[in-house]
């Protein structure tokens, strides 16, 4: 498959990093060092022994943390064999051996400066998310029209990347009523909504009014939403996921911790947005598939259908969303969280010592296994239409949408 749209998986880089420090610690091992015996050349010898080793302690890191330590080590660990052997810097920075050594370190440094560790963004989400099944997407524009690339308020705790303008955090998930594999997206962020004096914003995240200066997609800040379903499932058809799905606005509550106003935002993002724009991208589909030249019955096949039925079972977080249905301070939660029980008293959600074991049931996804109504293959085929120039200022520069860009190959 050819294409993955305007988005960026982060931590896609991670796997730079170890290849980097591995290449380094080779590198460094077959240095052909050729020194008289001396001072000199015990230094180096004990300096490459301090260089990979430390190296070799953070081949397989998968934090940023403990890859800073064992370069700052090395930093500190080479002044004390300086003193110790009493050398002369000056002597060092015209050897050569020294020099490669040097440069193998600012390798690895700035490999690790540029890389985004996905358990860097792992604060939101289910119970029991582990690194190995946590992704984060950031959903991207091409600029045009002197658009910035970025603004100022991009660069805060939120990941980032060229052109960004929205995000979300996923996780691999089973479905245990049916053992079906696939991905729940936990959380869709999106940094339209904060102020700048030279561009129009919504006047708050919840805020999903069109507006022709709406950057940076033409038409409102609602688009985004519709962007990161059509990223998600883009990446659910490669990974040959069978379904997407995503958490509604009540659970989203619970672990973003949201207050009132936030309450009914992600009400209408995670429920009535999502679904909205799912019937919007059945449009494009429609629309798509028919300037392809495809029947009618394998338009229908590549419809995307979206159900109701998912359960997801986790061993701990059970307490805390009990807690919440009980003081019921997010209305309608409780459509959506049982206890592991099989059998339950009068009030499902009494306190026992099993009852930490969460089940979230009635969940909404896409269901992207092959059967009489849905060929995935054909969607592939299709694809999405992509915003087709990132965003504009006025209403007279730009169309939301390309007619047709598959980014698909056909298959």
């Amino acid at each position: 498959m050819a294409g993955f749209g305007n988005y960026q998986i982060m931590g896609g880089d991670q796997e730079l990093f170890p290849q980097t420090v591995q290449n380094a610690i080779q590198g460094i091992n077959e240095m052909d060092v050729v020194m008289r015996p001396g001072q000199l050349s015990d230094f180096v010898d004990r300096y490459k022994n301090l260089v990979t080793d430390n190296l070799k302690s953070i081949q397989n890191v998968t934090d940023r943390d403990t890859a800073a330590d064992a370069l700052a080590k090395i930093q500190v660990q080479t002044q004390e064999l300086l003193a110790e052997e009493d050398i002369d810097k000056s002597i060092l920075e015209r050897n050569r051996e020294y020099a490669s050594i040097q440069d193998y370190i600012r390798q690895v440094g700035s490999t690790l400066q540029g890389t985004v560790f996905t358990n860097e963004h792992m604060s939101i989400g289910l119970p029991g998310t582990r690194a190995e099944d946590y992704s984060v997407i950031t959903h991207n524009f091409n600029p045009k029209f002197n658009q910035d690339t970025r603004t100022s308020e991009h660069n805060t705790s939120h990941p980032t990347a060229d052109n960004t303008v929205a995000f979300s955090r996923g996780r691999k998930i089973q479905n245990y009523e049916n053992g079906d594999q696939g991905s729940i997206i936990m959380e869709m962020q999106s940094d339209v909504h904060r102020n700048k004096t030279a561009i129009e914003y919504p006047t708050s995240a919840n805020d999903f009014t069109s507006s022709k200066n709406f950057y940076p997609y033409a038409g409102g800040a609602q688009y985004w939403v519709k962007q990161v379903m059509k990223d998600r499932l883009t990446q659910a058809l490669i990974d040959g996921d069978d379904f997407l799905g995503w958490v509604p606005g009540e659970v989203v509550s619970h672990y973003e911790g949201a207050d009132k106003d936030n309450y009914k935002g992600f009400i209408n993002i995670y429920n009535n947005k999502t679904n909205e724009f799912i019937k919007k991208l059945n449009k494009d589909i429609t629309k798509r598939g028919k300037a392809l030249g495809m029947s009618e019955e394998e338009i229908n096949k590549a419809t995307l259908k979206v159900k109701n039925d998912g359960q997801y079972k986790f061993e701990s977080g059970g307490d805390e969303y009990f807690a919440r249905v009980k003081e019921n301070q997010y209305p309608g939660m409780e459509k959506y969280v049982r206890t592991g029980e099989k059998k339950r008293n009068k009030d499902p959600f009494r306190y026992s010592n099993i009852e930490n074991t969460l089940q979230l049931i009635n969940m909404p996804y896409i269901d992207l296994k092959p059967r009489a109504d849905f060929d995935p293959e054909l969607l592939k085929k299709i694809g999405f239409p992509q915003f087709k120039k990132g965003g504009k200022t006025k209403t007279s520069k730009a169309d939301p949408l390309i007619d047709i860009e598959i980014f698909f190959e056909s298959v």
